[in-house]
């Protein structure tokens, strides 16, 4: 039976095109390497070493080892080396997975409507970081921080959505990439260097696409990466805006 496990996942692998190239990778000094294919069919990635996490790019890619230019959260980059070994392919997920994983975003948007914090912050593991276009990630704590300054600033009624448009699982993790739509009322804020005025609420819509990675654990599917953020769009009172 292991063996055919193990020729199924093999097959799967080459049948989606990735085996050689993608997947979750352990290095000899035991750093986490995850690679997948972008948007724009670009390798891009991340690793974990200890606490730290980096965004990679420029990857290339052999039966034994990665090599890539690793941006850290901090900013500094450095271009490694890596001896790999594969651990865990992405597969189709099941039907009971999207259920849990439905499940999983509409707890995440209750928090948000109910401007909850802490359970907010409950589906997020302590690990957890996003990857923003500029390819500098911002740790959970960073992130923290963002999410309570915007919890705070928003009014009610507020609508939140996330529409799964793929979703895959790799060992115990399971990878949606979502369109996200959020409706808000927000005190609308004065420009730079401009005659203070009455300050009114407005309402503010937004959408985005991007790649959230949830981890199965004792207490449920909590996100643990956010990355391949693009097509933003924002409505302020109805009208588009920059």
């Amino acid at each position: 039976m292991r063996r055919l496990f193990v020729l199924t996942v093999f097959v799967i692998g080459c049948s989606m095109g990735v085996q050689s190239t993608t997947g979750l990778f352990r290095a000899g000094d035991g750093a986490l390497i995850e690679l997948h294919v972008g948007p724009d069919q670009q390798i891009r990635g991340y690793m974990r070493a200890g606490d730290r996490i980096a965004a990679l790019s420029s990857i290339s890619r052999d039966r034994s080892s990665v090599t890539a230019t690793a941006t850290y959260d901090d900013g500094s980059r450095a271009e490694i080396r890596k001896a790999v070994r594969l651990i865990a392919v992405e597969m189709p997920a099941s039907a009971d997975v999207r259920r849990e994983i439905e499940e999983a975003y509409r707890r995440l948007a209750r928090a948000v409507e109910m401007k909850d914090f802490n359970a907010f912050q409950a589906l997020r593991v302590a690990e957890f970081a996003t990857i923003p276009p500029d390819g500098v990630p911002s740790p959970r704590a960073r992130m923290a921080e963002r999410a309570r300054g915007l919890l705070e600033r928003i009014q009610r009624p507020i609508t939140t959505a996330n529409e799964i448009l793929e979703l895959t699982t790799r060992g115990d993790e399971a990878i949606a990439t979502v369109r996200q739509k959020f409706t808000r009322q927000q005190l609308g804020e004065n420009q730079p260097g401009s005659v203070p005025t009455t300050v009114r609420q407005r309402t503010i819509h937004t959408e985005v696409t991007q790649r959230e990675t949830w981890r199965k654990t004792t207490e449920g599917w909590k996100l643990v990466l956010v990355d391949e953020v693009r097509d933003h769009v924002r409505f302020l009172d109805g009208q588009r805006v920059p």
